[in-house]
């Protein structure tokens, strides 16, 4: 029963830690035992029978824990009269999760070892044992409904990929209060679309959206039902350059979030999903903060509220034009106005290949200057390596203290051929 109670929480992506509550156990002799009877010459070889059978005893009794433990890659916490809980935080702090598909031939009812190697010294190395050569499919016990299947999509760790989706998640703030504000990109070629006798094209979508916490709790959730019609010029141009929709959610404290997102197509149960991790700070300590950056190839004619893109994949030689809200900026007491720069970094595997000399922010024109709205342009040259690489903006004020007037925002994307 607990290989198979193992065997699930494998497949589910789970990791099970188990603990002797019964703290540290003292095995030798106690006042309790009479060996009143036993001869001088057989005392010594009695005592240690005593500790050796309650030694086992202990150790029987915790088999089922251990077990359980090491086949899903956890540990037991024996012997200790605390349940060590930061030492199992610190264990999932930083992990690898490798796999890799089996052949047919796999699938033969029988367990399969696994066993991994690590080459540095100094590394203590744990997985899974194995696991049965059963396919997904014969382990299913019930069929999940679509709203299931999306559901699931949400709460994996693991991307779900039958409908291309790409989502750039960013925190931004305007007079309500904070936000993460969600950009969703949606393949319109993955979409199943039925005609009407009029010549429309409709799609029946459901968007679902949820905000997690730094320890994982699900602080909020949103569902959307989007009917999508298009025709003629705009049903072509939306099967070539895909769909762009926007939510926003509030947050109420500063701190990390990560942000997961996925479409439900209602026609053919198909499912997308993205995550993304999105740091809010707190604007009530007046340091400098930025927003995220958001990112196009095109034209960013209104800042952080539309024309931009949640693809970011972009070609070599062409432009990234980008936007980001800067905040808490101080303002000079004579002119009223601030004094910011803004410095673009390029960062590839952890090496800098650009940085742009600090470059004055055009505040004119702005309708808020709590609310600072900055935009730029970054030209990838042709000489550049394709892959991913890192934007980071590094903004300066002025007219701050000196430890309150630097603040930092950077962005992923990829550039391709």
């Amino acid at each position: 029963m607990l290989y198979r109670i193992a065997e699930k929480a494998i497949r589910s992506s789970v990791v099970i830690y188990t603990i002797d509550a019964g703290g540290l156990r003292y095995t030798g002799l106690t006042a309790a035992d009479n060996l009143s009877n036993v001869a001088i010459p057989e005392f010594k070889d009695r005592a240690n029978q005593v500790m050796r059978t309650r030694a086992l005893q202990i150790q029987q009794k915790q088999e089922g824990s251990e077990l359980i433990a090491k086949e899903t890659g956890g540990f037991l916490v024996r012997n200790s009269n605390n349940f060590q809980l930061d030492r199992i935080m610190e264990d999932q702090s930083g992990y690898y999760l490798l796999g890799y598909r089996p052949t047919e031939d796999t699938f033969n009812r029988k367990f399969h070892h696994i066993k991994a190697r690590v080459k540095k010294s100094g590394l203590t190395l744990r997985t899974r044992y194995g696991f049965f050569g059963v396919s997904e499919d014969e382990v299913k016990e019930t069929k999940r409904t679509p709203t299931d299947k999306a559901t699931f999509a949400l709460l994996s760790p693991f991307g779900a990929h039958e409908i291309g989706l790409d989502l750039n998640a960013f925190f931004t703030s305007d007079k309500s209060g904070s936000m993460v504000r969600s950009l969703v990109f949606l393949s319109a070629k993955d979409l199943s679309f039925s005609e009407t006798p009029e010549g429309w094209h409709e799609a029946s979508l459901k968007l679902q959206g949820m905000l997690f916490g730094n320890n994982g709790t699900i602080l909020d959730q949103q569902t959307f039902d989007r009917k999508i019609s298009l025709r003629g010029e705009t049903y072509q141009k939306a099967l070539h350059d895909g769909l762009m929709l926007q939510f926003d959610m509030t947050v109420k404290r500063p701190g990390a979030y990560q942000m997961r997102v996925a479409a439900l197509d209602i026609a053919t149960a198909k499912v997308g999903a993205a995550g993304m991790f999105v740091q809010v700070p707190d604007l009530t300590n007046h340091r400098l903060a930025l927003s995220g950056i958001v990112v196009s190839g095109g034209s960013i004619n209104n800042g952080l509220d539309g024309g931009v893109s949640a693809v970011r994949r972009f070609a070599l030689g062409s432009n990234i034009r980008f936007a980001c809200g800067i905040f808490n900026a101080q303002l000079d007491p004579a002119t009223k106005q601030p004094n910011l720069s803004l410095q673009i970094q390029l960062y590839r595997e952890g090496k800098q290949v650009l940085s742009s000399p600090p470059m004055a922010v055009d505040v004119k024109n702005q309708a808020d200057l709590e609310r600072i709205v900055s935009t730029g342009v970054l030209r990838l040259s042709t000489d550049l390596e394709p892959g991913p690489y890192f934007l980071q903006l590094v903004a300066r004020d002025q007219l701050a203290k000196e430890n309150q007037g630097n603040a930092v925002q950077w962005i992923d994307f990829e550039v391709i051929k």
